[in-house]
């Protein structure tokens, strides 16, 4: 199944482009893809390779190193991820050598109802 085969039966909206999937990266496909297409060089066609999606055969046009972006336009995005992952790992911490204790444990369950205590 190649070009056109993708262009008739490619169930990834890749048919509308002949099968063409355009430039892609590391760890955009899955394994048995990517792995077939970082060993071919451009023009070259591949053995049929099976994954989960079905069979394909691919030939890949051409390579390009991609442009990095400035970092003054992804700091603030950088930061954020980073604050992310810092604020995951204090909370796995916390989590981790917390102590549970249930406060509810021996009260009447009506009075966790009783809103009236919340005034005083």
């Amino acid at each position: 199944m190649g070009g056109a085969g993708a262009r008739v039966f490619a169930p990834d909206g890749s048919a509308a482009q002949g099968g063409d999937l355009g430039w892609f990266g590391p760890g955009v496909m899955i394994a048995p893809f990517e792995e077939a297409v970082m060993a071919l060089e451009p023009g070259q066609v591949s053995d049929p390779v099976e994954t989960r999606f079905g069979w394909h055969v691919i030939q890949l046009i051409d390579t390009r190193i991609a442009a990095v972006a400035p970092l003054e336009e992804v700091r603030d995005q950088l930061v954020a991820e980073l604050q992310q992952e810092v604020s995951r790992a204090v909370m796995a911490d916390l989590r981790e050598g917390a102590e549970v204790v249930n406060l509810s444990e021996g009260i009447d369950p009506e009075l966790l109802d009783a809103n009236a205590l919340l005034d005083e």
